[in-house]
């Protein structure tokens, strides 16, 4: 596999919507950062990219969180990098498909107090 496009944007706290009652507006708030932090720098390089792809979602922070809440809380992270690589598809609607964008999770353990994103996207 060939790394295509790597961004970390530091700092990036992750809402845990799994287990609480988070106002919708969190959700958007994610997604303006994203828009802000990964959307504009990369803008020729996600026109450029060819699918398939593989899409690593990488949480950093001091501990680790239970897994299926990680992905469940990577969703609208999920959503907004599928929407960028699949332009004009009716929103939510372009990570449908396994064959053009496999999903990757992982965590890492970061420094005390550092919370970051790291997305890459492989060529397969």
């Amino acid at each position: 596999m060939t790394l295509l496009l790597s961004t970390t944007i530091d700092p990036f706290k992750f809402i845990n919507f799994a287990n609480t009652n988070a106002h919708w507006s969190k959700k958007e708030t994610i997604k303006n950062i994203l828009r802000w932090n990964f959307q504009h720098p990369n803008r020729t390089a996600l026109i450029l990219i060819q699918l398939p792809v593989v899409a690593k979602i990488v949480r950093i922070s001091p501990r680790t969180q239970n897994f299926d809440n990680f992905v469940y809380n990577c969703k609208c992270v999920r959503d907004f990098i599928a929407d960028c690589l699949k332009p004009g598809l009716a929103p939510g609607r372009a990570d449908d498909d396994e064959n053009d964008i496999q999903w990757h999770y992982s965590q890492e353990k970061g420094k005390p107090k550092q919370y970051a994103l790291r997305i890459e996207i492989w060529k397969i």
